[in-house]
């Protein structure tokens, strides 16, 4: 889950597309990568500006399906 954050392209191919903004906010607030943002709570994420309950649920589903995707290529 090293995908980073300012890395549009690779975002978008994991169906993550994000406003500008909402990223900007996020490397802002120290986060680099997708699996930085595994253990923040969605409390946190909406405290950040431009970050919103849809927005921070949509993170939550990529980061889940993209671990369940590494525990079933690792099998």
């Amino acid at each position: 889950m090293d995908i980073r954050l300012d890395d549009v392209a690779t975002l978008a191919k994991h169906r993550l597309r994000l406003r500008p903004i909402v990223l900007k906010s996020l490397l802002g607030a120290g986060y680099q990568c997708l699996g930085d943002l595994r253990w923040v709570p969605g409390p946190q994420l909406t405290r950040l500006f431009y970050v919103g309950l849809k927005t921070a649920r949509q993170i939550r589903t990529v980061v889940e399906r993209l671990e369940r995707d590494a525990c079933i290529s690792e099998e």
